[in-house]
């Protein structure tokens, strides 16, 4: 009887476990502020996130809004063409971005 026990407590550590599929992840250093740009000034940071959904050209929130090119299209619109994005920081949820925060910065 305690073996049955002890293989329902294993069981149930398992299930318990496997149910957070919240994370948070970063792109590679590389890719935040590389070499390209030794002297970087910080101009201010942005974020976008599904939760206050951004009007595309069909009027919803679209998946696709949260890809690097239209952060970057987003800062350049905000704070003119001579500015790139760096430290960029995804919230995850499953597969799905769910928001996304990063810096704006032009290079010297």
């Amino acid at each position: 009887m305690k073996k049955f026990y002890f293989i329902i407590a294993i069981l149930l550590v398992g299930l318990m476990q496997s149910c957070s599929t919240y994370t948070v992840t970063t792109f590679q250093p590389d890719q935040n502020n590389g070499s390209d740009c030794p002297n970087p000034i910080y101009i201010g940071t942005m974020a976008k996130s599904s939760f206050t959904p951004s009007i595309t050209s069909e009027g919803a929130y679209n998946q696709k809004s949260l890809t690097l090119y239209q952060l970057l299209l987003d800062a350049r619109k905000k704070y003119g063409e001579d500015v790139t994005i760096h430290n960029v920081r995804w919230d995850v949820n499953g597969k799905e971005k769910v928001s996304v925060i990063y810096d704006v910065i032009k290079c010297k």
